[in-house]
């Protein structure tokens, strides 16, 4: 999986956040739940305590503090029911007392005592060594004006056990239910991703030969379908761009062919002569190749044109084939201005001008030594220059010789 991918970090985000409310709801239900039943316990605790007030301490007096023990053993049960209930006087002297429960879940004798000024109606959870003890006291007045104190309390063990449950389903619910979660996100995030894949397939089919397809427009309303329609009116600029390059070149090389049809030698000397340039040719005897002569022609007066602009009044142009071996060598040599070292590797490449003012004012379009290395490989030939600045530079064109031609000195 691509952990840089946009699905990838929407879904680890939804996890995470996903995750973390869980865990937020989880802890406060937990905490809440807890709070619920200890306050629920407390409150049981307290209305046995005030039902012991009412029944049994408002009928009793001092004197008879004995016998208000005994009644609280055989109404209450407190040992056999696992509850602690204790009977206190104001003055701190311990009435009654119950004993250990039948299932050892506290020690009653850990139970702190209230001291001589706790009076008041509380509620309290105390930590003891078997276990904490959730405590309910209520103040009584005896018939004979004697104030007590009772407590009512039970053992947090059937609670704490309660809440481990839920503990253990949280534990276990919560993974589970972030994993459906999740992946029901991963297979939403993929189905809102979806239309993303099929414009970026169809954007990777798209070339300069198909530029009039489109991309698919999602029509949902949305950020995608602003998207995949600002992409298109790219396209389209995009085409209208290259269309207009094609176009260029094609007039370019149509300006540049129309004079070369009627491209002669006597013109030539013409425009040699205009410029105080003279032009000499020699040719060697039964020096042949094979290929097209109006192309050929068009790569020796292109030649011949750049040598004599670029040659100043009084100069030189010498044009000469040869045979070498198995190779016609055909040269165009001048004593012009030459070209820099740095732009020699870049001569032959399209719409490249050494001196970009010199050429437009000379009207060049940089397309002229393109044209002879392109009609050059199409014939199987090579052409190299060699050139130095104020000194001059030589074409030199070199084609195998035709299979028939005349071996002749």
């Amino acid at each position: 999986m691509n952990t840089r991918s946009l699905s990838f970090r929407l879904v680890t985000w939804y996890a995470g956040v996903l995750t973390a409310v869980f865990v937020v709801l989880g802890g406060l239900t937990f905490v809440s739940l807890r709070h619920y039943l200890e306050a629920n316990v407390l409150d049981n605790q307290a209305r046995r305590a005030r039902q012991i007030a009412a029944t049994l301490v408002a009928q009793a007096s001092r004197e008879r503090e004995a016998a208000m023990g005994a009644q609280v053993e055989n109404l209450y049960s407190p040992e056999g029911n696992d509850r602690f209930i204790r009977i206190t006087r104001t003055d701190g002297a311990v009435v009654y007392a119950s004993g250990p429960p039948r299932a050892e879940s506290f020690a009653p004798s850990q139970v702190p005592e209230l001291g001589p000024g706790d009076g008041g109606a509380t509620a309290r959870k105390a930590a003891l060594a078997g276990g904490a003890l959730l405590i309910a006291t209520v103040p009584a007045t005896a018939s004979d004006g004697t104030r007590y104190r009772v407590e009512v309390g039970t053992s947090a063990a059937p609670l704490e056990a309660t809440l481990r449950r839920l503990l253990g389903m949280l534990a276990v619910g919560l993974p589970v239910t972030v994993a459906v979660a999740v992946a029901g996100g991963f297979v939403l995030v993929r189905r809102a991703l979806d239309p993303v894949e099929r414009i970026t397939r169809k954007a990777q089919e798209i070339t300069q030969h198909n530029l009039s397809e489109r991309l698919p427009v999602v029509r949902s309303g949305d950020e995608l379908e602003r998207l995949s329609v600002a992409l298109n009116h790219m396209i389209a600029r995009l085409q209208e761009a290259i269309d207009g390059s094609k176009q260029f070149v094609a007039d370019a090389s149509h300006e540049l062919r129309t004079p070369l049809a009627s491209t002669t030698a006597e013109q030539m000397s013409l425009l040699a002569t205009d410029k105080n340039v003279s032009v000499a040719c020699h040719s060697a005897a039964g020096v042949m190749v094979e290929g097209d002569p109006a192309r050929l022609k068009q790569v020796i007066v292109n030649l011949l044109d750049n040598a004599i602009k670029y040659t100043a009044a009084g100069g030189r142009v010498r044009l000469s084939v040869r045979r070498e071996q198995d190779s016609a060598v055909l040269e165009v040599a001048d004593d012009g201005i030459g070209i820099p070292a740095e732009a020699l590797p870049h001569v032959f490449k399209r719409f490249f001008r050494v001196d970009s003012s010199r050429s437009r004012e000379q009207g060049g379009a940089g397309l002229g030594l393109a044209i002879v290395k392109s009609i050059c490989s199409a014939h199987g030939a090579e052409i190299e220059v060699v050139s130095a600045v104020g000194k001059g530079s030589t074409f030199r064109l070199r084609q195998p010789l035709a299979g028939d031609a005349p071996l002749r000195a």
